[in-house]
């Protein structure tokens, strides 16, 4: 990933229920600028934004909040370490505190995961991505951008390419930040590029998918249904609504391509899974069509051998190219 940004596809917007707490996990959706003030680099001040006439008309923010100030959510700390350079460390900076007293800020667990909902009287983000469809009147009550993000897609599910709201918002997108972390020790050296936080490769969550994917395989959707649950229950953003809105009773092969989205978007386990159930000519049609405009079942259902692994070896052509 490294300098890349990842988009969710409509597809996995969608996957996602208002009960959900992986989708602020896995996705940030609104933003902000931050202060370096800890470090004194970049004061509190000179990160607070005062709404404007022109700046309400043209994103289409109630103008009764001409003159309200949008502030920094974070406040970056650089602190020098031999080991591996500054470490870049965020903490946050608490709704409703404006005094820019270093002393008051906080360290969540990651500072990559913002408040979701976002409160109508939040006043540290200056636009805001909304999965629940906000109408012109539950806009008009927020001094930020609010922007639905079913907007941003067109009639066939793909990310629109011109604007159409006569801003450049259609640029914007949910981010994918499951892998973002900010903690003392995770910048290695001077190049930002270079992270020492881990890669997921398999981690429990997954056990529990494959053995519900199993049962399903063996006509068992209630047995299925138990084990996804766990990960469910973990994944209900509040527990009260957990057996009305999250609980299953049995699951399907739609519902384990589903569950597997939620879970492990991001972390490329999506090919192997859609090879496993020969699925990919009826998903990629249905949810992602241009993949299914170039995707060839008679090679794509391999992937190809890296020319760097074939130059090194002897006998090359004892492993072919898989079609490629």
């Amino acid at each position: 990933m490294n300098n890349n940004l990842y988009a969710p596809s409509k597809y996995l917007v969608d996957c996602f229920s208002e009960y959900d707490k992986r989708w602020e996990n896995s996705f940030v959706t609104a933003f902000s600028d931050f202060s370096m003030s800890k470090v004194g680099w970049v004061s509190y001040s000179s990160k607070t934004l005062t709404l404007t006439t022109d700046m309400c008309t043209k994103y289409g923010i109630n103008t009764a909040f001409v003159g309200r100030k949008i502030y920094p959510y974070a406040d970056v700390n650089a602190i020098t370490r031999t080991y591996g350079g500054n470490q870049y460390v965020a903490s946050i900076w608490p709704k409703g505190d404006h005094s820019g007293n270093v002393a008051n800020l906080v360290t969540p667990k990651n500072a990559y995961v913002h408040p979701y909902p976002l409160d109508e009287d939040e006043d540290r983000f200056a636009i805001y991505l909304s999965k629940e469809s906000l109408s012109a009147e539950e806009k008009a009550k927020r001094a930020y951008v609010c922007i639905n993000i079913d907007d941003l897609f067109d009639a066939e599910g793909k990310y629109r390419e011109a604007s159409f709201d006569g801003t450049n918002s259609y640029q914007l997108y949910p981010s994918l930040s499951k892998f973002n972390w900010s903690y003392d020790g995770l910048n290695y050296g001077s190049n930002l590029q270079i992270k020492t936080g881990d890669m997921f490769i398999m981690r429990m969550a997954e056990v529990y998918l494959i053995a519900a994917e199993a049962n399903v395989a063996l006509g068992n959707g209630e047995k299925a249904a138990e084990y996804i649950n766990v990960l469910r229950k973990r994944a209900c953003r509040n527990a009260d609504d957990y057996e009305n809105h999250m609980k299953l009773t049995t699951v399907d092969e739609e519902g384990i391509f589903d569950e597997y989205a939620r879970e492990l978007c991001g972390e490329f386990s999506r090919w192997a899974l859609l090879k496993r159930h020969k699925a990919f000519e009826d998903r990629l049609a249905k949810y992602n069509v241009r993949a299914a405009a170039s995707f060839n079942s008679s090679k794509n259902y391999l992937r190809p051998i890296s020319y760097d692994f074939l130059s090194q070896i002897d006998n090359a052509d004892e492993y072919g190219t898989n079609g490629y």
